[in-house]
């Protein structure tokens, strides 16, 4: 199963746990990307989408992580849900400027419309992981994702997060079963949530795909009523042109 972890570690530091088990298999469908790299890199851009909408705080917002290894020219784009769906995708990726390593592109979907999206490129998974910590998200936090499962600790007041969460890290790297932490070795765990697969589209991100699809395009020709399925799971939604 898939499971959200949410953990106190000595009373000084919140820990988000995304364990990853069985949704890889929903978003990971293409055969032609059938290998144990590209489902290892999947399962990393779930479990960090995962973890990271476990501290959204609005209805109906989420999370998209974009995760593209420009050598081999994947892409695996992951959204989660506040509510604990996850859906994704992994696709082809073009090549631009940039000849290798990986670039990480998340964005923020509140509740209220607004979008937020940060873009970081680094040498390996872990480098555009801990250049988007410090340099998007600006918090003293850290995240870090080890096999199938993804960990974000962040400090509560009046917490040395370098020092603690290093080490909340270690312990979790070598004993990545939340269920076999105790009390004795400084972890609460203060709830357990289910993370299960499940499309986060709607008419408005449908609406915005087709308005982007059709940028310089003449609207004019089109149907009074455009029909538009989401890719992910085929849901139809039917868009008038007057909303375009």
């Amino acid at each position: 199963m898939d499971k959200l972890y949410k953990i106190i570690y000595c009373d000084d530091l919140r820990i988000h746990m995304a364990v990853i088990n069985d949704i890889s298999e929903r978003i990971y469908c293409p055969e032609e990307f059938d290998s144990s790299e590209n489902r290892a890199e999947s399962i990393v851009a779930a479990s960090i989408a995962a973890v990271l909408a476990s501290d959204l705080k609005e209805a109906n917002s989420s999370i998209t992580v974009m995760l593209r290894n420009v050598v081999k020219g994947v892409s695996y784009s992951v959204t989660a849900q506040q509510d604990g769906r996850i859906c994704g995708t992994v696709g082809g990726y073009t090549k631009g400027v940039l000849k290798e390593g990986y670039i990480l592109e998340v964005v923020r979907r509140s509740g209220l419309g607004k979008d937020y999206s940060s873009v970081v490129c680094g040498s390996s998974v872990d480098a555009v992981i801990d250049e988007y910590i410090t340099g998007s998200m600006q918090r003293k936090a850290l995240l870090k994702v080890y096999g199938n499962c993804a960990v974000l600790a962040e400090e509560l007041p009046f917490t040395d997060i370098i020092a603690q969460g290093a080490e909340a890290l270690k312990v979790l790297q070598l004993n990545p079963f939340p269920e076999a932490l105790t009390e004795e070795n400084g972890f609460r765990v203060v709830e357990v949530s289910d993370l299960n697969y499940g499309c986060t589209c709607t008419k408005r991100s449908v609406k915005k795909a087709l308005v982007a699809a059709l940028a310089g395009d003449d609207i004019s020709q089109l149907e009074d009523i455009i029909e538009v399925s989401c890719k992910l799971c085929g849901k139809k939604y039917h868009i008038e042109k007057s909303e375009l």
